[in-house]
């Protein structure tokens, strides 16, 4: 399975062998997301497009659910935490 993300990865980002010289056994699928944000990047420094992100700002109200979640989940963890002896 990793070695067809691989091709399929180098495929996509046209960077073959760059992608496989990297060890996945590391990172397996928690980094994911950020390695193919990273090689999008690159690709579009090296095509002459300056990127820009914006990570600023209220979350979109469709994210609002999963935003109280975390914040009840997290408050939930910390009394755990400090009740416990």
């Amino acid at each position: 399975m990793v070695s067809c993300y691989r091709t399929m990865q180098e495929r996509l980002l046209g960077t073959p062998g760059i992608v496989s010289s990297f060890d996945y056994g590391m990172l397996s699928c928690i980094d994911s997301h950020l390695m193919g944000f990273f090689y999008r990047t690159i690709r579009m420094v090296e095509n002459g497009i300056k990127p820009a992100y914006v990570f600023d700002g209220k979350p979109p109200e469709l994210k609002s659910g999963v935003v109280c979640i975390v914040i009840l989940s997290a408050h939930r963890s910390l009394i755990n935490y400090f009740e416990k002896p």
